[in-house]
């Protein structure tokens, strides 16, 4: 009796459907790739302005602002010679005789 109404309760629940819903797949529906768009838009937006700046800045010098002005040489050798004569050093004294 026991399993017939066991048997009997089991036909009676209808079978259910599990009805998956769609999957979005494309590239449009990738959370991480339209980050990733978006930042490499922002990069190579700030890369041209930044470099847009760099370019159109001109680096004026302390020796470019003021003109050349003749006068005595920068560098010119030196007026006196070289002494010809050195000085002689004294000898070392003998280091093995100093250690025994």
């Amino acid at each position: 009796d026991f399993y017939a109404q066991q048997a009997v309760e089991q036909e009676e629940l209808p079978e259910q459907e599990i009805i998956y819903p769609e999957k979005k797949t494309g590239l449009l529906y990738n959370k991480l790739f339209i980050a990733g768009i978006v930042m490499l838009v922002v990069v190579v937006v700030l890369l041209i302005f930044i470099l847009s700046k760099i370019a159109k800045e001109e680096e004026v010098f302390g020796w470019e602002e003021q003109p050349i002005e003749e006068g005595p040489a920068l560098w010119s050798p030196p007026e006196q010679g070289f002494a010809e004569e050195t000085e002689e050093l004294p000898e070392l004294p003998d280091l093995e005789e100093m250690t025994k």
